[in-house]
């Protein structure tokens, strides 16, 4: 599913509709073997729930979606779910939590050659 897609349906808070996507879009990827697919659908379902406020729920996808991608070494993927666990964090009012994540997503990005302003910007928003 096209990352827009997914920012369009949260725009107009059509979440359940999102969900359901992308719930079918995990359980393809599963099925099929592709661990970056499961890594992305369940980042993006963390995002559909840190949309709604369910931020447990949230953290326990991003979490998931952390999990995949350590276990792949996929660390673009590592650093865009600590990145969403330090949302989840700003979100709780931890601030602490939330800058030690960003600031570990930045160096895995400085490390991999993405210009982590990029994301760091992306992160906030």
């Amino acid at each position: 599913m096209p990352w827009s897609s997914v920012v369009s349906w949260n725009a107009r808070g059509q979440f359940e509709e999102a969900e359901q996507y992308l719930t079918r879009a995990l359980v393809l990827n599963e099925a099929l073997g592709r661990k970056v697919g499961v890594a992305a659908s369940l980042g993006n379902l963390g995002l559909v729930y840190r949309q709604q406020g369910a931020l447990d729920k949230a953290a326990e996808y991003y979490h998931r979606a952390l999990e995949v991608s350590e276990a792949l070494g996929f660390k673009v993927g590592v650093a865009a779910s600590l990145g969403n666990l330090g949302r989840v964090h700003w979100g709780r009012g931890e601030v602490l939590a939330a800058v030690t994540k960003w600031a570990h997503a930045a160096w895995i990005y400085l490390e991999v050659g993405v210009p982590f302003w990029q994301r760091w910007r992306e992160l906030l928003h």
